[in-house]
């Protein structure tokens, strides 16, 4: 049966205007900068261990990492035009899924996995099966990096309802739980926007911040807690669970 899902997904060069390998280019240099921010003080020191960006489009981390020295860096996708201009562009990009992609990487390989806005895509069910494989590819110090819809922002349901894909959107606690059952725990969420990346922004990004401790006094007054992630998507870096992070985890929540 034809689903909405394996026509969209088609459709992804052209939906962001993914075609032009020149105009791509242009925009994973525009990018970087803002990666640089999402992803400070989390990427491996090791720019010579295997790094796998999962749903990786034209390439856009991919090039970015590539461009921070990391030697050993694949995306997969199976949207076969954005693959084939991130290779044009010399990218190691690969048509493949996800989870056949996975199923050849060899047990703790992997120092970086990325997903970038591709959790949300998946059913409870391939989610599941998703981050097993992912917790298995994983190193035991390496770093799972993720971007997903945040469902606590005053936007996270149009967020979550943005794309005709999308299966459900994330709070803090709900990511925390998801990795968890998957042997995975997060060690820092960021609330990326405004990302200052320049002068202009950084003051942008101080008067948004002012105002939204002006609305949190406003939740306390009105009895409630207030939104600790403001943003629409949320990033997140997690590593693999060691015995003593689980039993202080369990025992943090008491037990629940």
């Amino acid at each position: 049966m034809k689903s909405e899902r394996s026509s969209f997904w088609k459709l992804q060069a052209e939906w962001h205007g993914n075609i032009d390998p020149s105009a791509v280019l242009d925009r994973h240099r525009i990018r970087e900068k803002y990666y640089d921010w999402y992803t400070q003080n989390w990427l491996i020191d090791d720019k010579a261990r295997p790094v796998l960006d999962l749903a990786c489009g034209a390439g856009g981390f991919v090039y970015f990492l590539t461009q921070r020295g990391y030697s050993n860096v694949v995306g997969i996708d199976l949207d076969e035009v954005q693959v084939a201009v991130a290779s044009g562009l010399g990218l190691d990009c690969r048509c493949e899924g996800i989870s056949d992609h996975l199923a050849g990487v060899k047990e703790g390989a992997c120092g970086l996995i990325s997903a970038l806005d591709i959790l949300e895509h998946f059913t409870s069910e391939e989610l599941s099966d998703t981050l097993d494989a992912i917790s298995k590819a994983l190193a035991p110090d390496g770093k799972f990096i993720v971007s997903v819809p945040n469902a606590e922002s005053p936007r996270g349901f149009a967020t979550r309802h943005a794309d005709i894909t999308h299966e459900t959107a994330f709070s803090e606690a709900s990511l925390a739980q998801l990795f968890l059952c998957h042997g995975l725990m997060i060690k820092e969420i960021r609330d990326p926007w405004p990302a200052p990346i320049s002068f202009a922004r950084k003051i942008y990004r101080c008067i948004a911040i002012m105002f939204r401790k002006i609305e949190a006094v406003r939740f306390r007054l009105l009895g409630l807690s207030p939104i600790r992630y403001w943003s629409p998507v949320i990033w997140v870096v997690a590593e693999k669970v060691k015995s003593n992070d689980l039993k202080t985890t369990i025992s943090g929540s008491g037990g629940a």
